[in-house]
C-alpha cells in the first residue's frame, strides 16, 4: 500500500520550520474521542485535531481546511459516515489520504473493507492492542508525511532548463495572456502554459486561487489591502503584488480564518 500511496501528492503545510499534520475524527462517540485525544496528546508534536458529529460539519471542515488523516466511526450514523468516505475518495486531493474506519460491529467493517481503498480498520472497543494499532497507524503516516514535507518541490521541465523549486519559496503565480509567471523568492519564471492547466500540476494545485489571473501561496501573505479594488496582496520582502477579485473575497477570507485556527 505504501508504494501506491506515495505516488500521489500530499498537502504539506508548514508554519515556519514546523510541519503541521491535521486530524479529523467524524461521527465518533465521546468515549472514542476521549481515547483518540489521549493518543494524539502523547505525540511529541502538536497535532491540530478536529471533530465533527454530522455530515454537514465534517464536509465543511475538510472543504475549508487541509486534513491529512481521517478517522471515521461507522456505528452511530453508518449511512452518513459511508457517504462521507465516499465523497472524500471522489475528491482529488483526498483520494489517497489515510483513513481509519472504526466500528464495534464487524458487519459494518467488512463491506467497507471491500469497497474503499487507502483505509485501515479497527474493531472497537479500544483496548490495549487496538490503541497500539491506532498509534502505529498515526505514527507511520505522520512519519511519511514529514519525510515528504522536507522535499516537497515543484519540478518544471522547460525548453532550455529544468527548475526544481521548493513550494514554500513561491509567492504567487500570475497569468499573462497564454503564459504564466511564477514569482519566487529568487526570481520570476515564465512558463508557456495557461493558468488553468498549470493549476492542475502537483503541488501547484494546492495554491489558492484569488483571482482569475492569480494563484497565491497563502502562507507567504504579509498583508491584504482592502482599501483598493480589487484587494491587493503584499508579500514580505517582495516588491510585486497579487490581487483578490470580488468573486474570491469570501472564499479567501474563510480559508485564512480556518488556517489561523491551526
Amino acid at each position: 500500500m505504501f508504494q501506491e500511496y506515495i505516488k500521489y501528492p500530499l498537502i504539506i503545510y508548514q508554519r515556519g520550520d514546523d510541519i503541521i499534520f491535521t486530524v479529523l475524527a467524524a461521527f465518533c462517540d465521546d468515549q472514542t474521542l476521549s481515547v483518540i485525544e489521549e493518543i494524539i496528546k502523547g505525540f511529541p508534536v502538536d497535532i491540530p485535531f478536529y471533530t465533527a458529529k454530522t455530515l454537514s460539519s465534517a464536509m465543511e471542515i475538510f472543504t475549508n481546511c487541509n486534513i491529512h488523516f481521517f478517522i471515521v466511526s461507522l456505528d452511530k450514523k453508518s449511512c452518513d459516515s459511508l457517504q462521507f468516505v465516499h465523497e472524500l475518495q471522489k475528491i482529488k486531493k483526498y483520494r489517497t489520504t489515510p483513513t481509519i474506519l472504526l466500528s464495534s460491529n464487524l458487519e459494518y467493517l467488512i463491506p467497507a473493507f471491500t469497497h474503499f481503498k487507502f483505509c485501515n480498520y479497527i474493531l472497537l472497543p479500544f483496548d490495549k492492542d487496538t490503541c497500539n494499532a491506532f498509534t502505529e497507524y498515526l505514527n507511520m503516516y505522520f512519519s511519511l508525511y514529514q519525510k515528504l514535507g522536507q522535499q516537497f518541490r515543484v519540478g518544471l521541465d522547460m525548453v532550455h532548463s529544468y527548475r526544481n523549486i521548493p513550494l514554500h519559496k513561491i509567492f504567487f503565480v500570475e497569468a499573462v495572456q497564454h503564459k504564466c509567471i511564477i514569482h519566487t523568492a529568487e526570481d520570476k519564471i515564465t512558463i508557456s502554459m495557461p493558468l488553468y492547466k498549470l493549476k492542475q500540476t502537483a503541488p501547484l494545485d494546492f495554491l489558492k486561487q484569488t483571482h482569475r489571473s492569480y494563484l497565491v501561496n497563502i502562507d507567504n501573505i504579509s498583508k491584504i489591502d482592502k482599501t483598493r479594488d480589487p484587494w491587493t496582496i503584499s508579500f514580505q520582502g517582495y516588491p510585486n503584488n497579487a490581487l483578490i477579485s470580488r468573486t474570491y473575497k469570501k472564499d479567501v477570507l474563510e480559508y485564512l480564518e480556518m488556517r489561523m485556527r491551526l
